[in-house]
């Protein structure tokens, strides 16, 4: 699944079913003196993010000399490796998507006593089938399946399992 805004415009392609609501929030490392006032101003901070990501923050604009210019930014590999970063203090605020702490937080249930979650979101998108024209598998097989999927309530567990938020699968 992708977002047809994630730099897909221009690819040969064509989105032809939604499937899933998406955000990514900001997080730090949970300490006394922190509260949602925190994430107000990103420009003091030193923000942790994924090289080669979008971020609402920077306008969706991925260049890192535009980034480094205007904001303070570590940048790494990883959303395990974000935390990490904050873990040691090597940055602020970390941009990871919500699933991700839902996911993580069933595995380590100490996740949200060390980390703070912000109530704002950095990007909120939709996330989608991307199908090339020349698949092997047409759209409409592909709808199907995914349709099949849903009816069932297969579909149903797996987002629950990862926090994803359904949408209508609007086709």
């Amino acid at each position: 699944m992708e977002s047809i805004n994630w730099a897909w415009k221009d690819c040969i392609g064509k989105e032809i079913l939604k499937i899933a609501n998406y955000k990514e929030i900001y997080i730090a490392k949970n300490r006394k003196d922190i509260n949602q006032t925190y994430f107000d101003n990103l420009k003091n901070k030193i923000l942790v993010i994924i090289r080669g990501f979008h971020y609402g923050f920077a306008q969706f604009n991925s260049d890192e000399e535009y980034l480094l210019k205007n904001f303070k930014i570590e940048f790494t590999l990883s959303y395990d490796a974000i935390l990490k970063m904050l873990d040691l203090e090597r940055g602020d605020i970390g941009v990871v998507p919500y699933t991700y702490i839902t996911y993580y937080s069933k595995f380590m249930p100490t996740m949200q006593n060390n980390y703070f979650l912000s109530n704002i979101t950095d990007s909120n998108d939709v996330l989608s089938i991307i199908s090339k024209e020349k698949n092997k598998i047409k759209n409409q097989e592909l709808i199907k399946l995914f349709d099949q999927l849903k009816a069932k309530g297969i579909l149903k567990k797996i987002f629950q399992k990862y926090g994803i938020e359904e949408t209508l699968l609007e086709k």
